[in-house]
């Protein structure tokens, strides 16, 4: 293999952040975005409970979407109606929204809730244009052959489940509309 000096690149180069997470958030993780979205797999079929949809990989992950969350209009609170939570352990991986009174506006965040670590990334609807999405990554340095899993390469894949920005912005239009 060659190896070309790093000064060829001529734009400014960031490294990816490492979020260290628990072998268990971190599995759950790379089974969810690796899981084939053929339809014939179970955890291509959601179940419905009322307001709620999930899909599950046994014994991996499940993707939980609440179809008509409480959104509150006070900026303490916070929600996370679309969730992936980890079957192997107790981490969890969501996408919160938040009410925002000045400018007034519903905020969006990727949270990671793990054991030891709790971290959040905001992001616009928009997602493909985030670059702290994109320059975040999942790592646990104790799994074998483990890799950086992307943030943005999270959310691509919820994508697939739930229409995120539709999802948004229906959200963000009603709670809006009842504030003002």
């Amino acid at each position: 293999m060659v190896r070309v000096p790093d000064e060829v690149v001529r734009r400014e180069v960031k490294e990816v952040r490492l979020i260290e997470v628990s072998r268990e958030l971190y599995r759950a993780a790379v089974s969810f975005v690796n899981s084939s979205s053929k339809p014939g797999y179970m955890w291509n079929q959601g179940v419905r409970v009322g307001d709620h949809v999930k899909f599950v990989k046994p014994r991996k992950w499940v993707l939980h979407i609440n179809t008509n969350p409480e959104i509150i209009p006070h900026e303490l609170y916070s929600t996370c109606p679309i969730l992936i939570d980890s079957l192997i352990g107790d981490g969890s991986i969501g996408i919160c929204l938040k009410y925002q009174k000045y400018p007034e506006d519903l905020l969006l965040t990727l949270t990671i809730n793990d054991s030891n670590v709790k971290h959040s990334v905001s992001f616009t609807a928009d997602y493909e244009w985030s670059y702290e999405l994109a320059s975040t990554a999942l790592y646990n340095k104790d799994v074998k052959f483990s890799y950086p899993v992307l943030l943005i390469t999270v959310v691509e894949r919820i994508n697939e489940y739930v229409d995120i920005p539709r999802y948004y912005y229906s959200v963000r239009n009603q709670v809006l509309g009842e504030v003002k």
